[in-house]
């Protein structure tokens, strides 16, 4: 992680790590018994989810603007040179950037996931 606090981070994961990888690494960076549960697009579009917002890192793939965004092929970067490095140490350092509450302009703006109420509500009707 940067030295300084301000600095943005670039979050970049393997471009093998699918969306199970990255949620298991986040559950296991903070020590969670949380249970992933996998809920439609369709779903949690009728249900009022907010795309990126309510669920970070969730974009449904028919949204017209970025629909199909995290499913770019990197293949060519790749070919180019293009590194990772491990998505549990991605994990842990924009975890602990996180918990430092920056309030710079570039980190003002801060998304407010979903609550645990609207949460038990969606998953009780995928359980």
């Amino acid at each position: 992680m940067s030295s300084d606090a301000r600095a943005p981070l670039t979050l970049s994961v393997r471009h093998d790590a699918d969306d199970g990888a990255v949620a298991n690494a986040c559950c296991g960076e903070v020590v969670s018994d949380a249970r992933l549960t996998w809920i439609d697009d369709a779903d949690l579009l009728a249900f009022g989810i907010q795309p990126w917002t309510e669920l970070p890192l969730w974009i449904p793939e028919s949204d017209e603007n970025f629909g199909g965004m995290l499913l770019a092929d990197g293949r060519q970067a790749i070919g180019a040179g293009l590194t990772f490095r491990p998505l549990e140490q991605t994990v842990a350092d924009t975890l602990a950037w996180d918990r430092l509450g920056n309030s710079t302009a570039q980190t003002a703006v801060r998304i407010q996931p979903i609550t645990e109420q609207r949460e038990a509500a969606l998953l009780a009707g995928h359980h």
